[in-house]
């Protein structure tokens, strides 16, 4: 078993454990969206993903390259851009 599915597990067992104990009281999914944000920065950081807006593509970038460190494929960077 990889070590991000391992993480993965852990993740989820959490979850279950915090949706089973907090289910009866009400806004409590809040939690969950919060251990969800969690894990994706933890995995983004542990595999070195870029987590900016920029490299999300939400935002348009000043030059019009793709990021040096990004793992963006190439298909979604602009015509020219990059290496």
């Amino acid at each position: 078993m990889g070590p991000n599915l391992r993480l993965i597990l852990l993740y989820r067992l959490a979850a279950g454990l915090l949706a089973a104990l907090t289910s009866p009281i009400l806004g409590t999914s809040l939690l969950l969206t919060g251990l969800e944000i969690i894990m994706i920065v933890h995995l983004a950081k542990k595999n070195r993903f870029g987590l900016s807006l920029k490299t999300s593509g939400l935002l348009p970038q000043r030059s019009g390259a793709c990021p040096a460190r990004s793992k963006m494929p190439a298909w979604s960077c602009p015509a020219g851009a990059g290496s």
